[in-house]
């Protein structure tokens, strides 16, 4: 069997040539990234954008219709969300139109890659609520992009490779799949992507490492792939991952020894996650 089913330097090139992201959003990211902003550092690109500063009031205000914590100046939207949504809604805002297209190599239907990277973004924003492990700031804005690699490998996948898939009962969806008969994953794409981007090198070996985080090339990385084999693992336990039904996207003993998360603060993410993932998408159409 040829395992070389794509040509690897066509993707590499596909990845190298996204279309680069708004520049306000790389430098909201670079800020992000070094923790050592102000508030009026990060204000400031919300002060700029009228969608934006209405996506962060909208986010900052969930669930809180006529109650006197409503916020209603940035300042204190900012403070009250955190860097690692500011770096999400930016991102997001940038991002939701090109990824809601379908991706039927995957098996996921319009709308459905978005709806699971929004999952996986929430779970890891969240966590630092349930996990004992810290959540990297750059952690919603990870979740977002983590499956961006799918959109450049689908575009190369013709009828005789998912037949071969198909034939050898390889998954698509599984990373070792994709190694051994593409020689290639869309984590390793999507590294190349985030770094296209200009996004900070954090966020791309926690893309690049995501199913495998314990090859993260620095702790912060693979503490950051474990937070987004996490989200991945809340997205399958609420019906919203991606149709993988292969035990890496399960929850189990090592992310809950390798995060500091019980069982029941696993299941608690999820109701959090559920409970606010309607709001948020709504946030972004």
């Amino acid at each position: 069997m040829n395992p070389v089913l794509v040509d690897i330097d066509t993707l590499v090139q596909e990845a190298r040539g996204f279309e680069p992201l708004p520049d306000h959003v790389v430098r909201l990211a670079d800020i992000v990234a070094r923790s050592d902003f102000q508030v009026p550092d990060l204000a400031s690109f919300f002060h700029a954008d009228e969608m934006l500063r209405e996506r962060l009031f909208a986010w900052a205000n969930q669930g809180l219709q006529g109650s006197p914590r409503r916020v209603s100046n940035v300042e204190g939207a900012v403070v009250r969300v955190g860097p690692g949504v500011l770096l999400g809604l930016s991102l997001g805002a940038a991002l939701a139109e090109r990824m809601q297209r379908a991706v039927p190599e995957y098996g996921l239907a319009e709308g459905e890659l978005w709806q699971h990277s929004v999952v996986v973004g929430i779970a890891i924003d969240q966590a630092r609520f349930h996990a004992r492990t810290p959540v990297e700031p750059v952690g919603f804005g990870a979740g977002l992009v983590h499956d961006i690699g799918k959109l450049v490998l689908a575009n190369h996948l013709d009828a005789k490779s998912l037949d071969l898939f198909r034939s050898t009962e390889k998954d698509l969806r599984d990373e070792d799949s994709e190694m051994e008969i593409l020689r290639i994953c869309h984590a390793e794409l999507g590294g190349l992507v985030v770094r296209r981007w200009s996004l900070p090198e954090l966020l791309a070996e926690g893309v690049e490492a995501h199913h495998s985080p314990l090859r993260g090339a620095s702790t912060a990385a693979r503490r950051l792939a474990l937070h987004v084999a996490l989200g991945d693992a809340v997205a399958t336990q609420l019906g919203h991952g991606c149709g993988e039904t292969y035990t890496g996207r399960r929850f189990g003993a090592a992310l809950a020894g390798g995060l500091g998360l019980s069982q029941d603060g696993f299941e608690a993410l999820c109701r959090e996650v559920d409970r606010r993932l309607e709001g948020t998408l709504s946030i972004f159409h």
